[in-house]
């Protein structure tokens, strides 16, 4: 006999679901959607491929600072672009002058048609004074166009620390430049095209700056306004400071902090009127803080933290912001064998940032996310250690989200005493064709959820229904709650409430989200929760007024 839902809500509390036990234990989380695995060239050593990178539209740009098929730690730079095949190698660039230990290709920006690339430990009139190398597309692909140094230049300036392109702007950090405050103060440089030459426009400095401040380590910029990290101003606690261009030229108009301690700074995103800065240092395990521009200045909105604190985890040590979603990476270098870094990806619910869910490759590799981007529904993660032909090399991992990986339905709400249907739809990728899926509710809510491992996090609170749905699927009220998912990795499961069923019911909000496995029944990915309404009456007829 079919089951009545208000029998679930009865169930005695001794059966409430507790998700730690044998069906979740240790079970591995894989890649949610990734399209593939980039890697430098085989024979190119411990190439730190993926330690930098930027993406921008169909274009990508990834830095291997410690290639050696050309010099000895010399760096080289790889450019992607997607056709109607999909992703492939554009150009592999090494500057001409290429020498030992320059390190091309620790800072890498591309937006549009210009992409700045930083080799900071190049020697020019100075030892490790640093160059910044400036590359167009052209009808015939990419090209270097020119090389960039500051008009102070000095020994072991390390200028191209941090590069950051917009327009006809470049904004190039010195994250080693001594000054007026003592060594390692820092320093930012501004660069304008000014008709076919790039010229200086403007030298940056803290207006608290303070010796080994390291200011310049990381830069943003957008239009008028720049954004720089100094990550050890104040000891070890981090500040960003603003600036905006005005007819007097760029001037220091705010300065961040939060807490000591926290290395805030360490990267930088903006967009719009808000900013992210990563501040590994903070609390337990690092976060990401949010900033927003309004009428008075810069408010601190609030730190972004991982959904499960693990003290083995590195995060935020870099962020990839759109202004739509937002991403952290968090590596696990002491997590041990067969752990895995993640990429967190938040997104926007109406009212701030809520963790959606955690991504990592197939192959755990522990210092997955060394550096992050996100652009629209393509997320790419590096990780400037992992393993390939042989050779630590480095590779960096891309994920298509696309419209999927979420589950919705329809109608958002039940009557009591004439029933119906909502229809589920669990949309994830084409990849996950053939992959299981279940479907768990909860009539609890879905904050805090509960935490599956490797980052991922049921939005879901136990209680009797999510272990009614867990144990046993494809039961009334959930019809297709366990299945396949089709060719295009999605699947049709619904709720049926049958007519007449008890009045308790009305008011009661249940919430259902997809978990989908991978072929060792690991947890693949967790959507977010979708929510039905259960009210006490509807019309069955409605009336047209017209």
């Amino acid at each position: 006999a079919p089951l009545e839902p208000e029998a679930i809500v009865k169930l005695p509390p001794r059966f409430l679901l507790t998700l730690t036990g044998p069906f979740f234990v240790a079970l591995p989380v894989n890649a949610q959607c990734d399209v593939e695995t980039w890697a430098g060239i085989p024979g190119g050593g411990s190439a730190s491929f993926g330690e930098a990178l930027s993406l921008d539209g169909d274009c990508a740009l990834v830095g291997a600072p410690r290639d050696n098929a050309v010099a000895t730690v010399g760096g080289a730079a790889y450019f992607y672009e997607r056709g109607a095949l999909g992703w492939s190698v554009a150009k592999e660039v090494r500057p001409a002058s290429s020498g030992d230990y320059d390190y091309f290709g620790s800072s890498v920006h591309l937006r549009g048609s210009r992409a700045a690339i930083g080799a900071p430990a190049k020697d020019t009139a100075f030892s490790t004074a640093g160059q910044v190398y400036l590359y167009e597309r052209g009808p015939i692909g990419w090209s270097e166009v020119d090389v960039l140094e500051p008009g102070d230049a000095a020994a072991n300036d390390h200028f191209g620390t941090s590069v950051a392109v917009d327009g006809e702007r470049v904004a190039v950090g010195a994250a080693l430049k001594s000054g007026p405050a003592g060594i390692y103060q820092g320093a930012v440089y501004v660069f304008e095209l000014q008709g076919s030459t790039w010229v200086e426009v403007d030298k940056l400095t803290a207006s608290d700056a303070g010796g080994l401040d390291r200011f310049g380590s990381s830069v943003a910029l957008e239009g008028g306004r720049l954004a720089v990290g100094s990550p050890l101003a104040g000891g070890t606690s981090g500040r960003v400071y603003v600036f905006d261009l005005g007819p007097g030229g760029w001037s220091e108009t705010d300065r961040l902090e939060v807490s000591s301690g926290t290395g805030l700074g360490t990267q930088l995103e903006l967009s719009g009127g808000e900013l992210v800065a990563s501040a590994p240092g903070w609390g337990a395990n690092g976060a990401a803080h949010v900033f927003e521009l309004g009428p008075t200045g810069w408010t601190h909105v609030g730190p972004l933290l991982p959904p499960v604190p693990d003290g083995a985890v590195y995060f935020a040590e870099d962020v990839g912001f759109d202004g739509q979603r937002l991403v952290v990476g968090a590596s696990a270098p002491n997590s041990g064998p067969g752990v895995s870094g993640s990429l967190h990806v938040y997104e926007r619910d109406g009212v701030g940032w809520i963790h959606r869910y955690a991504l990592a490759p197939h192959a755990a590799t522990p210092m997955f996310t060394q550096a992050v981007d996100v652009d629209g529904n393509t997320l790419l993660a590096g990780d400037d250690a992992a393993a390939f032909g042989g050779e630590d090399a480095g590779t960096a991992t891309l994920f298509v989200l696309g419209d999927g990986s979420s589950l919705t339905g329809e109608p958002a709400e039940l009557a009591i005493n004439v029933g119906g249907i909502q229809e589920l739809h669990v949309e994830t990728c084409p990849p996950r064709s053939g992959q299981l899926y279940v479907v768990l509710g909860s009539f609890s809510g879905t904050q805090p959820g509960v935490a599956l491992g490797g980052g991922l996090v049921l939005p879901l609170n136990p209680d009797a229904y999510l272990q009614w749905t867990l144990l046993s699927p494809n039961q009334p009220p959930l019809i297709a709650g366990l299945g396949v998912l089709d060719g295009n990795g999605g699947a049709l499961p619904s709720f049926a409430l049958p007519p007449g069923s008890s009045p308790a019911l009305a008011g009661l909000e249940l919430n259902h989200a997809a978990v989908v496995l991978d072929a060792a029944l690991g947890v693949d990915l967790v959507t977010n929760a979708q929510e039905l309404g259960l009210v006490a009456t509807k019309s069955a007829w409605t009336v047209n007024s017209d």
